[in-house]
């Protein structure tokens, strides 16, 4: 997958180490069909640019029910792109949007996958410039809300944002940008909505999670640390039980994980309660 020297320089040791670098749609109005969408990098290095945007499609139908991939490494779009994808289910709830940033700009890629494949790719301009976007983009789960990581400077004073949008599931429009700032040491990837689609969870030097309520007119004011890194090893120093990437699951909950080999990851129990009420458990996850 992803035929470049980026995905040639890592497949045998720790796999491309770009977060959200490819995610599975399933196919509108066909129970057979998955569209993998899947990025690579035109350089070995993971943190180079640009990255191009490829799709696969796979009929699990096919080879006595193992499936078959029918389409591979499809070139989408070739423009300089930031690392992740984030997607969402149209209103009419069968068709999706798969959303990628372009690398230097203030464009977003929208990708309309429908019954008849993909129908449409298109652009919008938000109106705030990204350079290297290392953290994550997600879609609230009710489809109202889009949100992506910000990060820019150097070690000791770097520039972190979390750019937070509105979106109409039904056209795809981005609208209503709002900005929450502020300065750390180190830059960190790490966000996500709670259930209800209120709260946003990101994290700051891999040590502190900070709790953003979204429904607020002035959300920058909202933002509070609901968790400081309590320094626990895990298995054994120096490899620390921080803060990394998140994921709302199923259940209900966060989970969050560490860099490095740890093996002992963090849950935000409730993340529908505001303030220390939402109860994040750290290394509590083995």
């Amino acid at each position: 997958l992803s035929p470049d020297p980026q995905t040639t320089q890592w497949c045998n040791t720790t796999g491309v180490t770009s977060h959200e670098s490819s995610v599975i749609i399933p196919m509108p109005g066909d129970n057979n069909k998955y569209y993998l969408f899947h990025h690579g990098g035109s350089q070995a290095d993971p943190y180079s640019y640009p990255l191009i945007c490829y799709y696969s499609v796979i009929d699990i139908s096919l080879n006595s029910g193992l499936g078959s991939v029918i389409q591979k490494n499809q070139i989408l779009i070739q423009d300089g792109l930031n690392r992740g994808f984030a997607s969402c289910k149209h209103s009419n709830g069968r068709d999706w949007w798969i959303v990628i940033l372009k690398h230097s700009s203030d464009i977003i890629y929208k990708i309309l996958l429908t019954d008849q494949g993909i129908s449409n790719v298109s652009t919008q301009s938000l109106g705030t410039f990204h350079f290297r976007n290392e953290g994550q983009k997600q879609f609230s789960p009710d489809g109202k809300k889009f949100a992506y990581r910000y990060i820019d400077g150097t070690i000791g004073n770097v520039n972190n944002e979390v750019r937070v949008f509105d979106f109409d599931r039904c056209s795809g429009t981005f609208s209503n940008p709002r900005i929450v700032s502020w300065t750390s040491n180190y830059g960190s990837l790490g966000l996500a909505f709670s259930s209800n689609s209120k709260y946003l969870y990101t994290v700051s030097d891999f040590d502190t999670i900070y709790q953003i309520n979204t429904d607020t007119s002035n959300i920058q004011a909202s933002m509070q640390a609901v968790a400081i890194n309590d320094g626990y090893y895990s298995p054994f120093p120096p490899q620390q039980s921080d803060f990394w990437t998140m994921y709302l699951a199923a259940n209900g909950k966060i989970t969050i994980s560490s860099g490095g080999g740890v093996v002992d990851l963090h849950y935000i129990n409730y993340p529908d309660s505001g303030g220390l009420a939402c109860d994040i458990q750290q290394h509590a996850l083995h």
